[in-house]
């Protein structure tokens, strides 16, 4: 159509592709895409392609800022690169250099160009982001291995149609209530906890808090609790608060629990 019409990716990012509510998205993939040209065309948005990647390094030697969660950067990762969580960029700002070259980069490339916005937006002005991500770069990495710089590659993993079906089973929990230490408890669901959790830490769906109490053990014992940003946690403190708990606190989204740790 677009070929057809002499239409040009400006054409492209606003042509109506039938939105419909309940079933798809405000923006087809197509508008997408034109939205990521128009960026990179008007300097909006500077990106990388992966194979644009290892001539840039060469020339510019950028800081490599990975924004995703330590869960996905410890599985696979550009070597050498920082591992800064898009929850936390904002924190660390004030400590870079202005002036050097940054390359950031996340999973698809959609928060790698919130974070890049975020730092123009700081006063960094030499910052490009990876277009498509680490996903991109895996695939490249597979296909045509980088001469700049080394890529650690995720784990492949067998699966079957067996498996694909299961959904996410929770993990046996030893009884909480025997122990009186120190308890961190996450309260996020099932499938966000499986995809990656604070050490140690237990599993209590915000929703099923109330009716599972009498797992927390004594109500004089230290308890932190955390979700995804420290909402949902928070709302779980004054909970717990009101149930007569005396030491609870909020340990905020699980990226400031990790950070903290390290």
């Amino acid at each position: 159509m677009a070929v057809f019409q002499g239409m040009t990716i400006h054409d492209l990012a606003h042509v109506d592709f039938a939105y419909s509510p309940p079933l798809g998205t405000a923006n087809d993939a197509i508008n997408m895409a034109a939205f990521v040209a128009e960026n990179r065309l008007s300097g909006y948005s500077p990106s990388l392609l992966a194979e644009e990647l290892d001539s840039f390094v060469a020339e510019k030697q950028p800081t490599v800022i990975d924004v995703r969660d330590v869960f996905a950067f410890e599985k696979a990762h550009m070597v050498g690169a920082k591992n800064i969580p898009l929850e936390l960029l904002s924190e660390t700002l004030a400590t870079w250099p202005q002036d050097k070259t940054y390359l950031v980069y996340d999973e698809t490339g959609k928060k790698g160009h919130q974070a890049l916005r975020w730092m123009r937006g700081a006063g960094f002005e030499h910052v490009v982001n990876i277009s498509g991500g680490h996903a991109s770069v895996q695939r490249h990495a597979h296909a045509i291995p980088f001469s700049q710089f080394q890529v650690k590659q995720a784990p492949i993993e067998d699966k079957t149609l067996e498996s694909e079906g299961k959904g996410i089973e929770a993990t046996p929990q030893a009884p909480l209530a025997t122990t009186t230490g120190p308890l961190v408890v996450d309260v996020r669901t099932p499938m966000e906890f499986a995809g990656g959790a604070y050490p140690g830490a237990v599993n209590i769906p915000l929703d099923e808090l109330e009716e599972r109490l009498p797992e927390l053990g004594p109500k004089d014992r230290d308890i932190t609790l955390y979700c995804a940003s420290g909402a949902r946690s928070g709302y779980a403190v004054q909970v717990l608060a009101q149930q007569g708990y005396l030491h609870v606190k909020n340990g905020g989204g699980l990226m400031h629990m990790m950070m903290r740790r390290t």
